[in-house]
């Protein structure tokens, strides 16, 4: 699964206090595709906060606190981080934190 799969959670693992949920974001971020890129990603993140304001999350991992991690595949560009930095605080008004990882490994 990846950043492209809708309504599915990619992967989920444990860590201290925290349930972590992951997308894999394997696509490039061109020039030419960065609005588009951006776009699948915001749907996925939504898709994630919404499994977690529902309350599905807490109905499966109790009191675990959430948090999104995103394990990219391409060295995303400055403007995106800027995004993920502002959605970052938001996020954490939700009580869910937000994490993001390049490794082309992943």
């Amino acid at each position: 699964m990846s950043v492209v799969d809708r309504n599915v959670i990619d992967l989920v693992f444990s860590e201290e206090d925290y349930e972590v949920l992951c997308i894999s974001d394997h696509i490039p971020w061109n020039d030419d595709v960065i609005k588009g890129h951006w776009e699948i990603l915001q749907d996925k993140l939504k898709d994630y906060m919404g499994f977690i304001q529902s309350g599905q999350f807490k109905e499966k991992y109790g009191e675990l606190k959430p948090a999104i991690l995103i394990f990219f595949s391409h060295m995303y560009p400055d403007v995106v981080e800027k995004f993920l930095n502002k959605l970052k605080e938001v996020y954490c008004d939700f009580g869910c934190d937000l994490r993001w990882k390049y490794d082309p490994r992943e």
